[in-house]
């Protein structure tokens, strides 16, 4: 007699995810219990964990990093630094897949399934589909609204190593693919359907949802390379990720291979072209070498075995690097980010037939809007500022006006604004009314850098001061009494992230939805301890280690 059992509290107080306050452990077993009652046995298990995304959408990385190695891997794998579905992955030609997972992907809980099996002897009897309808209705009763059960199709090593015996090499190989090919159709029939080209599976709990009229048959399954080894091939491609540039390009050149030479178009077994490995080994004189022995042929446009072209597997390894640094730490490293290196915005430029210092720069920061100023300021991020810097600066006069009689009101009321300023300024603040209207007006001239198409950098702020002609001159007081522009940048900064629609409480969106939604999207948009950074002042972020 088989029965479900519930062992979500089963040593709760142990748990090691139990600090994570918006992660819950969820666990499951069936028992079979012998006719005679006499003798009760585990015959199957599944485990996964209910993840409220909305508790840490500002954080998204840095707390996804932590719990696991498989809540970071689908955090990192699947989604941006704020919970969001990938862009590839809804928009790619080849990446979104079925194309039945968009943006709905981006908000709601996630039930991240780790576990769920049955031993092989009580298997076909509809048992894990029952655990998994009782998990998911589980996690239903504790979520609002939407949410997903996600998971990586896989199986358990110890137990095909089992079924196997004393097989290896390539016959060991098709065993573990035979296995995985039966985890992906077992998902399938549950209702799971792959998301983009991903490893990942989802499953929505909105009946209505893409996902629930594609066909198993129907959903996407990334193809495999028609790869044939090949010495000297493999001897090119070792020379390519192993060699120096230089060094690099000299062997080429002596191995003779000439325009139009089939083995420019030779793959590996990930369906890398030569050049496809010379951008993921930045280097842009193999890779201007390459260009020129093929400058008529399509090399640029073949795709490899994940149907990215080089440019795309550049773009996909350099935001990698981006978010988790340049070792591939396994950590968020978005805020840390200042700038792709000299050899990768080369490879870019070449390949993108880039020539102009502007254009160069956008790639170096990461811009795809194409209007970045300075090549990180997008208009969307300058048109928060700006709101802020506007709102900050009327918002102040209206406070100086109501406190008149003395400044030590005004520096108590305004006390968010003056975070950045050191104790003895803000206590010269309350005794001096020049220099709180200095204060006031330095709002008003970093607006007017945004305003002017300039970044607001202290250089730049400073030249719109002394463009105001002043009189008197209270923002020069400001500054004489150990006032500082990037006190009032950093705040700027600070406020603008804190109401920003994904790191923070999305007050910006809620104000000027129609006036952002006239700007054209860019990378950078929410990208504030970067671009705080790169204007000069202090890096502003919602993690806790920048």
């Amino acid at each position: 007699m088989d029965s479900l059992d519930d062992s979500s509290g089963y040593d709760s107080e142990y748990d090691e995810l139990s600090r994570f306050k918006w992660l819950e452990q969820m666990d499951g077993k069936v028992l079979w219990t012998s006719p005679d009652g006499l003798e009760t046995t585990t015959i199957g298990q599944c485990s996964g964990e209910l993840i409220s995304r909305p508790a840490i959408r500002h954080i998204f990385h840095e707390e996804m990093d932590g719990p696991s190695t498989e809540i970071s891997s689908l955090g990192f794998g699947l989604f941006d630094r704020y919970g969001r579905l990938k862009p590839e992955f809804k928009t790619h030609s080849v990446k979104k897949g079925s194309g039945v997972w968009q943006d709905e992907l981006d908000s709601g809980d996630i039930l991240l399934i780790n576990v769920l099996h049955v031993k092989l002897s009580h298997r076909r009897r509809g048992l894990g589909r029952k655990m998994f309808v009782e998990l998911f209705e589980k996690a239903r009763k504790k979520t609002v609204g939407s949410f997903f059960a996600i998971v990586q199709p896989g199986y358990l090593t110890r137990e095909s190593d089992e079924e196997m015996g004393d097989v290896s090499g390539e016959e060991r190989k098709a065993f573990y693919h035979q296995a995985e090919d039966a985890a992906c159709h077992f998902w399938r029939q549950l209702g799971f359907r792959r998301i983009g080209s991903s490893i990942w599976f989802g499953f929505a709990s909105k009946p209505d949802h893409a996902c629930h009229s594609l066909l198993a048959s129907d959903d996407y399954d990334p193809p495999s390379p028609a790869y044939t080894p090949d010495p000297i091939n493999e001897a090119i491609r070792s020379t390519i990720s192993k060699t120096g540039d230089d060094e690099c390009v000299e062997h080429l050149r002596l191995r003779e291979v000439a325009s139009g030479d089939p083995r420019w178009r030779a793959i590996d077994d990930k369906g890398n072209t030569f050049l496809h490995i010379a951008v993921t080994a930045c280097k842009p004189k193999t890779l201007k070498w390459i260009l020129q022995q093929n400058s008529d042929s399509d090399l640029l446009d073949f795709r490899n075995g994940d149907g990215l072209t080089p440019l795309e597997v550049l773009l996909e390894l350099l935001e990698v690097k981006r978010t988790r640094g340049s070792f591939f730490r396994g950590k968020p490293w978005s805020d840390e980010f200042d700038g792709f290196s000299p050899a990768a915005v080369e490879c870019l430029s070449l390949l993108k037939g880039i020539t102009q210092d502007i254009e160069k720069l956008r790639l170096m920061y990461g811009c795809t809007c194409g209007i970045c100023i300075g090549g990180f300021l997008s208009p969307r991020m300058s048109f928060a500022l700006l709101c802020q810097a506007e709102i900050n600066h009327d918002m102040l006069r209206s406070s100086i006006n109501d406190f008149t009689s003395t400044g030590l009101e005004f520096v108590q009321y305004n006390q968010d604004d003056l975070q950045f300023l050191q104790p003895s300024v803000r206590a010269s603040l309350a005794r001096n009314q020049p220099m709180r209207e200095g204060f006031i007006n330095f709002f008003d001239h970093f607006a007017t850098c945004i305003r002017s198409k300039m970044l607001p950098t202290e250089p730049f702020v400073m030249r719109a001061m002394q463009n105001s002609n002043e009189q008197p001159p209270v923002s020069q007081n400001f500054l004489e009494r150990g006032g500082t522009i990037y006190s009032i940048g950093s705040v700027i900064f600070k406020k603008a992230m804190e109401q920003d629609m994904w790191a923070g409480d999305g007050e910006h969106w809620s104000d000027f939805e129609d006036d952002i939604r006239k700007l054209p999207y860019c990378r950078n948009d929410h990208e504030f301890a970067f671009v705080s950074g790169m204007c000069g002042f202090k890096r502003v972020s919602r993690m806790r280690y920048v």
